[in-house]
């Protein structure tokens, strides 16, 4: 595996539980501000009408609250998140009801896994190049000239036939490589073997003879806005939240996203 892989898995890993942390302390605050507010309804209730019925089902209903309270409390104080299920939390447990069939569960575990987009962050390219999970191909970055744009071929075409046969769009970043060649070696060498200005070109190429949509967005403050935006809220890593943000000024026509209100007093 190379060492780019690794340490990609790495980041991931490490961006996941600042993510989920972060979530242990917005749930506890969003359970704490629900507990607060169903105490002031029950005491404004009780005031009026010490036998109301309504005050039994609010009871219940403050009891479930204290202990979501407690839940992420404990994990606050331990510096622990709950387990993490990638995927549907439902299908997920699909596999323990009775008479569930497990090879057709596996499979289906399996197929919604796969077809996913991450933006993969690059400081020498200046945004976050796409790589296509369910399209990867390692020897790309070790093939011969010849056979690398064989590869290339091959990954676009099923790229492009993946969006055509579910009515969907394609956005990219417009990554401007501006005097690249003139930069440094090391950034000539990662450039040469990682193709990505051939591979965007490529599926460029092929969505216009195909008749698939594609847009190109830019790239500004791509990675800045799904950290502060969408990390913390969706609980996903940094590549996802720069590829939600992507998808946004494509699809969405997104010019201006609206900062969280978190960060107002900071503004």
């Amino acid at each position: 595996m190379p060492l780019r892989y690794a340490k990609d898995a790495v980041a991931k890993a490490n961006q996941l539980i600042s993510a989920q942390k972060a979530l242990v302390k917005e749930h506890l605050g969003l359970w704490q501000r629900r507990k607060k507010k169903t105490t002031e309804r029950i005491n404004k209730i009780a005031k009026k009408d010490p036998n109301s019925r309504k005050l039994h089902g609010l009871h219940r209903k403050l009891e479930k609250q204290q202990r979501k309270v407690t839940f992420y409390q404990q994990h606050l104080d331990a510096d622990t998140f709950p387990p993490v299920i990638f995927e549907s939390r439902e299908l997920y447990l699909a596999q323990f009801k009775e008479g569930a069939n497990k090879e057709s569960w596996r499979k289906q575990w399996k197929d919604s896994r796969n077809g996913r987009l991450s933006a993969r962050g690059d400081r020498a390219k200046k945004g976050n190049p796409l790589s296509f999970v369910n399209f990867r191909e390692n020897q790309l970055y070790d093939a011969r000239s010849g056979r690398r744009d064989w590869l290339i071929g091959n990954i676009t075409r099923k790229i492009v036939a993946y969006v055509k046969e579910r009515g969907a769009g394609l956005v990219m970043e417009d990554l401007k490589f501006i005097n690249d060649r003139d930069v440094s070696h090391k950034f000539n060498r990662m450039a040469h073997q990682f193709t990505y200005r051939h591979l965007a070109t490529s599926v460029e190429r092929e969505a216009l003879r195909q008749g698939v949509e594609l847009r190109k967005v830019h790239p500004a403050y791509i990675s800045v806005i799904g950290r502060l935006k969408y990390q913390p809220q969706s609980g996903i890593s940094v590549h996802s939240s720069a590829a939600l943000v992507i998808a946004r000024r494509g699809a969405l026509k997104i010019r201006r996203e609206m900062y969280p209100r978190r960060y107002a007093s900071g503004c």
